[in-house]
């Protein structure tokens, strides 16, 4: 069976495709069509996915699976659309949602083929708890997805099995943390959609001043997982949605003048941030980890279950992934690379998968997320190679050896270098095949990619890849963290060593790599840790405010355009 995973009309648009049981392919839009959070037709996407399954056309997938159903929750939106059928005009969202609700003319209008096989509509939530279950390898776990909101649900409980994953609990908008998380965030200045990771960020430097201003944002509420105090919030009046009629995702504030009056004035513009908006990005923090552990620790005590899985946007708060296990029972957690709307995608095919054709459904845990386009050395030289008219040097190594003893002299001599290698991580984050690397024993070497080569604000911390097997002598941690989502605290001991990694609070958002997961990465580090007796390198990703680089162009346009020392895609290596 094919089956053809879509998140579609929302933000973070992507594809995946499953053949008989196997994942061969996932990708975002964004990465083809440059525009950051894409929340149009993922038509690229679905394209390189049938060319990566060699399919001839559409026609040719069994099942179109959607992370999305109109009909969940219908009687909570007519509900809530009667009661402000005069306070906010719904149509344009009506029109909007009329023009895409018939998947099968949006396919005809995109490939100008009539697709002929059956389009199946996954709940959001649903979709995302089948995005982290069915990929933890798992036999049972207590489920949480969580997010701004998703088929007029923002919070749901699972508990999960090899029967089904049965809803539990559920919170529905307008209440939402993810929103809360979001309207803080523009609060202080971020207006652009999905800037919380800065949010986060910002919160190290900050200190609990505004606690107890910031939990008058919820009510008390014994019969709900969590309430709002909807006085602060204006997403309930303005016709909030994530269905997306323009490529780039935009959000008015979504915060009252009640909350300035319970703060002070919110920022336009977050160069004008100071330490009374880091210590409301610390206190905010604060409260969303005490609401998130209450929730974990009540379905502990529910059901006793020691395995945990998340998902939705709010997931990607490594902060407070980080915490989980020592602030709650739970002794295993699995949190997919992609566990935002993107990879609802993926998760809306595991559950056809798992519900449609069961006998090549396979239990295994997913330890890597190489799942995009790859380009070899030959392509390389093709698409760049031959072109260049510019003073740069460029070689071939072809030996891996050769190639990372040369290499990690150069990061020795403490050279930033662009990594392009394999297939493209399917998430946001670069886990080693679409990286900035750079020796993390340089003090200096934060301010120098942020200032200088990413263009980013300064307290932006940079993640540590470490190889696996030694994580437990540099940080609190004795599990692997192959996605990069958890924020673990440095030994008091090591911070002195990995100044370049350690943020501001003694934190670091580690990646655990092994040679399963990707083996070339893993060489690449080890090299470097057998002439420095540091197996840790510096990793961010490749790109500069846009997306991460897709195609060898993206990577050498970026290359030249920023104060990169080096690039390496696959065997060639390109030097200023």
């Amino acid at each position: 069976m094919v089956i053809l995973g879509l998140n579609i009309f929302h933000a973070e648009s992507s594809a995946c495709i499953i053949v008989d049981g196997q994942i061969i392919a996932a990708c975002e839009e964004e990465r083809f069509s440059f525009i950051k959070n894409y929340a149009g037709f993922p038509k690229n996407a679905i394209e390189y996915c049938l060319k990566a399954a060699n399919l001839k056309d559409i026609n040719d997938v069994d099942i179109i699976s959607v992370n999305s159903n109109k009909k969940y929750n219908l009687k909570n939106k007519i509900k809530f659309f009667i009661s402000k059928i005069l306070k906010v005009n719904f149509i344009p969202k009506i029109i909007f949602l009329r023009n895409t609700l018939n998947l099968y003319s949006v396919i005809y209008d995109n490939f100008k083929v009539k697709y002929k096989n059956k389009i199946h509509h996954i709940p959001h939530h649903k979709s995302h708890i089948a995005s982290a279950f069915y990929a933890s390898g798992m036999e049972e776990a207590l489920g949480l997805s969580f997010d701004a909101a998703g088929d007029f649900s923002t919070t749901e409980t699972y508990l999960c099995n090899d029967k089904k994953n049965k809803l539990l609990d559920k919170v529905i908008f307008p209440h939402s943390l993810g929103i809360f998380y979001q309207a803080m965030t523009q609060f202080i200045g971020f207006k652009k959609y999905g800037e919380e990771f800065k949010f986060m960020g910002l919160a190290a430097y900050g200190k609990p001043k505004y606690v107890d201003e910031i939990r008058k944002l919820f009510k008390e509420d014994q019969n709900f997982l969590f309430s709002l105090d909807l006085k602060y919030f204006r997403h309930q009046k303005i016709g909030f949605s994530f269905n997306f009629d323009t490529p780039t995702p935009y959000f008015d504030n979504l915060y009252s003048r009640e909350l300035e009056n319970l703060l002070g004035p919110g920022l336009n513009n977050p160069e004008l941030i100071g330490q009374r908006e880091m210590d409301i990005a610390h206190s905010t923090q604060l409260v969303f980890e005490e609401i998130v552990i209450n929730i974990l620790n009540k379905l502990y005590e529910k059901y006793n279950i020691k395995n945990l899985v998340l998902a939705g946007g709010c997931a990607f708060n490594s902060s407070l992934n980080g915490k989980i296990i020592d602030k709650t029972k739970f002794e295993n957690i699995y949190i997919p690379s992609n566990c935002g709307d993107a990879g609802g995608a993926l998760g809306a095919a595991f559950d056809t998968l798992f519900n449609y054709d069961n006998k090549n459904f396979k239990r295994n845990i997913m330890e890597t997320t190489s799942l995009g386009p790859s380009y070899n050395n030959d392509e390389i030289f093709e698409k760049v190679v031959r072109h260049l008219n510019k003073n740069i040097n460029v070689r071939k190594i072809d030996s891996d050896n050769e190639l990372f003893n040369y290499l990690s002299d150069k990061l020795i001599d403490q050279k930033v270098m662009g990594w392009f290698q394999g297939r493209m991580e399917y998430g946001p984050r670069s886990l080693g095949n679409r990286s900035i690397l750079a020796d993390p024993r340089n003090s200096d070497m934060k301010n120098i990619i942020n200032l200088k080569i990413k263009n980013r604000e300064s307290f932006r911390p940079f993640a540590p890849s470490i190889l696996e097997e030694k994580v437990n002598q540099y940080f609190y941690c004795k599990h692997k963290i192959p996605f990069m989502n958890e924020v673990i605290k440095v030994k008091e001991n090591m911070i002195k060593s990995v100044p370049a990694i350690t943020h501001e609070d003694g934190t670091a958002r580690v990646q655990t790599v092994s040679k399963k997961s990707n083996n070339r990465y893993y060489n690449l580090i080890e090299t470097f840790y057998k002439k420095t007796s540091l197996p840790i390198l510096l990793n961010t990703s490749l790109n500069i405010q846009g997306p991460i680089c897709e195609k060898p162009e993206d990577a050498a346009e970026l290359f030249f355009k920023s104060e990169l020392d080096i690039l390496v895609m696959e065997n060639w290596v390109f030097e200023k």
